[in-house]
């Protein structure tokens, strides 16, 4: 074996020996963990209830009275949410300064975390328009298909903020969307949170 051989072959035997002490496996130079079983995966829309049994599209009236769209752990549960994707649909081509095609937003769309007692704001203020979703997403896209509607996606990374946003069902803590205004000209609208359980 050549001297360029033998210290290929060190350096592999450095790394598996680091690889077990640590209880991870490298692949394609990405160390993944092997402590520990795979948490529980969570993907679900926000709806009226919270448990994804209620409504979740988004294009409702909430003009006069608003309506809240949640999502929240069971008792005995505790969920880290770590982003949401933003779904919009609309007909017509999408205003940057207004919400889908033409809609003005007098309210806007709040955002917040529910504590079992009192709401904590996620944002200083409520998305009035397609140009505040881009604002506080980590990407946006803007969808036409030729025909048919036009779609904006969004997707809200919370660990840019510091911290997956942790949910304790024991404490009926939730997290929330609250549409103030007439949506109903949209085709659809859906907030999707994705995490895990603890």
């Amino acid at each position: 074996m050549s001297y360029l051989g033998r210290i290929k072959g060190t350096a592999n035997e450095l790394i598996e020996s680091i690889s077990n002490a640590l209880k991870v496996h490298v692949s394609n130079d990405v160390i993944l963990s092997t402590a520990g079983a795979q948490k529980e995966i969570i993907v679900q829309r926000l709806d009226t209830v919270g448990d994804g049994s209620g409504s979740s599209n988004m294009a409702v009236d909430g003009s006069v009275t608003p309506v809240i769209f949640r999502i929240k752990p069971p008792a005995g549960e505790i969920w880290r949410i770590a982003s949401w994707n933003i779904y919009v649909q609309d007909s017509g081509t999408f205003d940057a300064s207004l919400w889908g095609n033409g809609i003005t937003l007098a309210n806007g769309i709040a955002t917040s975390f529910f504590d079992g007692t009192s709401s904590i704001s996620l944002l200083q203020h409520t998305i009035k328009s397609s140009g505040d979703v881009s604002a506080v997403a980590t990407r946006i896209d803007y969808l036409t298909m030729g025909s048919g509607d036009t779609i904006l996606t969004a997707h809200w990374d919370f660990i840019l903020q510091g911290q997956y946003i942790r949910l304790v069902g024991d404490n009926n803590e939730e997290l929330r969307v609250v549409i103030s205004d007439d949506l109903t000209g949209l085709t659809a609208q859906y907030v999707q949170a994705m995490g895990y359980k603890e």
